[in-house]
């Protein structure tokens, strides 16, 4: 007989108690939510690449049905954990994506969209290794200059972004040279359907994310990165927050008893191009801890509850719109099979003025 080591469960903060803030009076947000199995096999080859990745196809009839009822796409969001593997000579992986949609009953601003999705490739080169005698440090710098392009392209012909979600990974040949592969992403856009008054920018802002850790036999990783203030800092510049991106850039320092790593993100904000040269607040930010239990299921599954639904109906009710959802290294083991990760949900809403 063997024993398991274990941590307490952690607790998501209740409902009643995630917006104590006062009346607010401006639009309500109403959400739906639809949940599709993408299976990962389809081989494009792009910009001489050629990637495993989704079949847009496959997906897009159920995401744009939804703008015909009013709503807008905020994200397509890989359920962290959630899949299974389909095959053995050939294997496929089948991987749940949740679309999560918004929409405003009292709030037509006469603008229609039609969703559009765009592939891109983010390249990984291997950076500057060094190794002593009891340290080593590793780092992989990434170039997401052809996602970058797309953005901008997209938003010169009145396209507003949407979210991007990783798809794919790169096919690499035998090499006596050891490489990373490039990594795909499906870029989301909502195109104007009718000529547009109005256009937007985009601004990419660079944070780092410091993790560190113990060794130990199970070693428990700390983050640091000032979510709220970040994001406060370009909303109070009268920037939207549209996505956060985990760009596969990183740094890595260990020695013999402790390590960090310096994770690079990419935080994408948007303004109204008329509005360029205007530093007014329009929204403000808050950003939810959210956990999510994540248990093996067989040999080939693995199974996740989610269940951050019931919170972002709750802040909907109060105006608050979901920006994004990102995943954390904050990690809580809780069984032999199953554990506790942490999530950030991002929300704003205009000004109550």
């Amino acid at each position: 007989m063997g024993c398991c080591y274990s941590n307490p469960t952690p607790v998501s903060p209740a409902l009643e108690d995630i917006d104590t803030g006062p009346f607010y009076s401006g639009p309500k947000a109403e959400y739906d939510f639809i949940n599709v199995g993408v299976t990962l096999s389809a081989k494009v080859s792009l910009r001489s690449t050629q990637l495993v990745t989704s079949d847009v196809d496959t997906y897009y009839p159920l995401l744009s049905q939804q703008y015909d009822k009013g709503y807008r796409l905020l994200s397509f969001y890989h359920i962290p954990g959630q899949g299974r593997r389909k095959g053995f000579f050939t294997p496929t992986l089948i991987t749940t994506f949740q679309g999560i949609f918004c929409r405003y009953q009292d709030k037509d601003d006469g603008t229609h969209y039609r969703l559009r999705v765009e592939k891109a490739v983010i390249k990984l080169e291997r950076g500057i290794f060094q190794r002593g005698c009891c340290s080593a440090n590793v780092s992989i710098v990434s170039d997401i200059s052809h996602m970058q392009q797309l953005i901008d392209t997209n938003a010169a012909d009145g396209a507003r972004l949407v979210c991007i979600e990783l798809t794919g990974q790169e096919v690499l040949k035998r090499s006596w040279r050891p490489q990373l592969p490039s990594m795909g992403v499906d870029i989301f856009f909502d195109h104007p359907i009718d000529r547009v008054s109005e256009t937007y920018i985009y601004n990419t802002v660079s944070v780092p994310i410091l993790v560190t850790y113990t060794n130990s036999f199970r070693p428990k990783p700390v983050v640091h990165c000032d979510w709220q203030g970040t994001m406060d800092r370009y909303l109070q510049q009268g920037f939207k927050l549209i996505e956060i991106f985990m760009d596969f850039s990183n740094s890595s320092q260990a020695s013999f008893c402790s390590g960090q790593v310096e994770i690079g993100s990419k935080w994408f904000f948007e303004k109204p191009t008329s509005k360029a040269d205007d530093s007014s607040a329009l929204y403000e930010g808050k950003v939810v801890e959210h956990y999510i239990k994540i248990s093996v299921s067989g040999l080939n599954e693995m199974k996740t509850k989610a269940e951050w639904e019931p919170v972002i109906q709750t802040m909907g009710s109060k105006g608050w719109e979901l920006a994004c959802i990102l995943e954390t290294s904050n990690i809580s083991i809780t069984g032999f099979a199953s554990y506790y990760m942490k999530v950030l949900l991002f929300f704003q809403r205009k000004l109550n003025r």
